[in-house]
């Protein structure tokens, strides 16, 4: 057996540092390598002279990493970068059933955009799955990808035709889905998935089990920030390079708050620590051009705000008071995200 395998798909393969095996297969396009613990993830290598066998996932990766992507197996003997040693091949197991039936098909921008701006924000809390989860749900020819860590709520859509199904996506499987490249294909065999659900990019593809929760219903919270009486425009780019300096300078207690305020454009400060007077000191940045109102100054986690922006584009933000939800639109995404209190003179 001759086998390639290049940085980028042992990376995808290695999402869990305790993974025992994988599984090697010819395919019609080369060599399919499978590896599985809590999910399932499968790429197409490059390779020749493959017959079925299960690896140790770590001896793989061995030979992979000291013959730089490119080794061979025969009789037992690895050869890879010149050096050989030997490379006991498992019992082969049998494949895991794989769901026939599509339910979505999306461009390879499309699902990039759900994922980067939306998947983010799932809760990181994993005694909390049915927020450590993305909800993807078509309902009325829209389909609505959904992420929330009880602090913020991101939400994408976009046009879908075809029957209306849901599925609650688990964290790790969405993180390994994030690295391919391609447009999405969703199979699942049941509308309310509750079994195994296929997604593949490309020439890759993942296969979990479904999140058995419910997911909060974001209607209410979508409706209440909808007729916001303030709204200012600004260009997310501007507002990004300054967020990033005051992450940068902010004070070293951990977290970075942002006070954001309208005045003749989007003014936004933060403190930092002065070792001159070994005291906490304000630092407002230039003025960004914008457009509105706003009313009272609001104060935010930098980090919250950065992930509700786009990298580029006009943003809108809507608001009401200084500690109610405030509304971030740009293109099909929203974002909710929840102020933090702070003594605004």
């Amino acid at each position: 057996m001759n086998l390639t395998i290049n940085p980028k798909q042992l990376r995808r393969l290695a999402f869990d540092k305790h993974l025992p095996f994988v599984d090697i297969r010819p395919c019609r396009k080369g060599t399919r390598l499978t590896t599985s613990l809590s999910h399932t993830v499968s790429v197409v290598a490059e390779g020749t002279d493959v017959t079925p066998m299960r690896l140790s996932f770590p001896d793989v990766v061995r030979a992979a990493k000291i013959g730089k992507g490119t080794f061979s197996l025969d009789k037992g003997i690895c050869t890879a970068g010149g050096y050989t040693f030997p490379m006991k091949a498992l019992p082969v197991g049998d494949e895991l059933p794989r769901p026939t039936k599509v339910r979505l098909r999306m461009s390879d921008a499309d699902i990039t955009t759900a994922l980067t701006r939306v998947a983010n924000v799932m809760s990181k809390d994993e005694t909390r799955p049915h927020l450590a989860c993305l909800h993807v749900q078509r309902k009325d020819g829209v389909v609505a990808f959904t992420a929330t860590g009880g602090h913020r709520l991101h939400r994408a859509t976009f046009p879908s035709p075809g029957k209306d199904f849901v599925v609650l996506i688990p964290a790790d499987t969405v993180r390994s889905l994030a690295t391919m490249t391609g447009d999405l294909v969703l199979r699942a065999d049941d509308p309310s998935a509750t079994q195994r659900v296929l997604l593949r990019r490309g020439r890759e593809w993942v296969l979990c089990m479904p999140v058995d929760a419910r997911f909060p219903d974001a209607a209410p919270t979508l409706k209440a920030v909808e007729n916001l009486p303030h709204a200012v425009t600004v260009d997310s780019s501007a507002m990004r390079a300054t967020l990033a300096v005051m992450k940068k300078h902010a004070t070293s207690l951990g977290v970075c708050s942002v006070r954001m305020k309208y005045r003749d454009g989007m003014r936004l400060s933060c403190t930092f620590w002065s070792d001159a007077t070994d005291t906490e000191q304000r630092m407002t940045a230039p003025t960004i051009a914008a457009t509105g109102a706003m009313g009272k100054a609001v104060c935010v986690a930098a980090a919250y705000l950065m992930d509700a922006l786009p990298t580029k584009g006009d943003v809108t933000m809507r608001f009401a008071g200084e500690l109610d939800p405030f509304l971030v639109e740009s293109g099909s995404v929203r974002a909710v995200v929840m102020p933090r209190r702070e003594k605004l003179d």
